[in-house]
């Protein structure tokens, strides 16, 4: 059981009757966070929302734990440009003269995940995968990582698909659907267990693998496509139950690999399997089972 990970908390938040999540809905979930004298974006507000949730949802009581154990971690297959924009827009509107810690993250390429960081007082490795259409597995794949070398204790890994303002129109004009954001506490199993913290699965055999155009071309006949695909296998590793390439959510490819554990945990199977691949040929596979 030695480096045992487990999902001890999740939230998932989507967009209903359209494309759009509204931050009016999820208000009181970051009620008391001191978030800073600047008004925080669309974006800012949803993102704190999921991450309080899944705190919640884990029993976690962030007082409690040391800040420097603490990871964050985000995928986002969209870029952060949009991110910074959408900042910087509503940075001028409010007072520029007046500095903000917010204000440097928003420079870099780790703005989501560096960002979350400073409110929720997260001093451990954070990191923002840009990686395409499996970027929330990459997402996990470096918490499990994380966790098992003893970097953190607990992770928050989050997949992240949600639009800036200058590109929301132009997204819902080409076909996307809605906005998905999702969250998992991650943490060793000793750890969780001995705080008396519930364990929803575990996660475990994280494979990666870079595959040649040939072999990519068996995930899908259309290379001009978006190559996402997460499939799950339920019925111990046997039965394909889901296959988000093609789902009613749509467009969640960004945070199908942490998407895929939230789903799994609802399915009759004791080990279901995820699999990702994006339109570089790059490959996250790993098993989810319920304990």
């Amino acid at each position: 059981m030695e480096n045992e990970i487990v999902v001890t908390g999740f939230s998932i938040l989507q967009g209903k009757g359209g494309v759009a999540l509204s931050p009016e809905d999820y208000e009181q979930d970051w009620d008391g966070v001191d978030t800073g004298a600047h008004e925080l974006n669309r974006a800012q507000k949803i993102m704190l929302a999921a991450f309080m949730k899944a705190q919640r949802s884990a029993g976690l009581e962030l007082k409690t734990i040391a800040s420097e154990r603490m990871g964050i971690f985000i995928g986002n297959s969209y870029g952060v440009d949009g991110f910074k924009t959408d900042f910087f827009r509503l940075y001028k509107k409010s007072n520029p003269l007046l500095t903000s810690p917010s204000l440097f993250p928003f420079t870099t390429p780790n703005s989501l995940a560096a960002w979350l960081a400073i409110p929720m007082g997260v001093k451990g490795p954070t990191t923002t995968f840009v990686s395409g259409c499996n970027a929330s597995s990459h997402a996990l794949l470096a918490a499990n990582d994380a966790i098992s070398s003893g970097e953190c204790d607990i992770a928050f890994v989050g997949g992240v698909s949600i639009l800036c303002e200058d590109l929301s129109d132009e997204f819902a004009a080409s076909g996307f659907k809605r906005e998905v954001i999702v969250f998992v506490v991650l943490e060793s199993r000793n750890q969780a267990e001995s705080s008396g913290r519930k364990v929803y699965g575990r996660v475990r055999n994280f494979e990666y693998e870079r595959v040649s155009l040939d072999k990519l071309s068996q995930f899908s006949s259309n290379l001009g496509s978006a190559m996402a695909e997460v499939s799950f296998f339920g019925n111990n590793l046997g039965e394909k139950v889901f296959d988000y390439s093609n789902d009613q959510d749509g467009n969640v490819f960004d945070v199908a690999g942490v998407l895929s554990v939230i789903r799994a945990l609802s399915l009759n199977a004791k080990s279901v399997m995820s699999s990702s691949v994006d339109s570089s040929g790059s490959v996250i596979r790993f098993v989810l089972e319920k304990v």
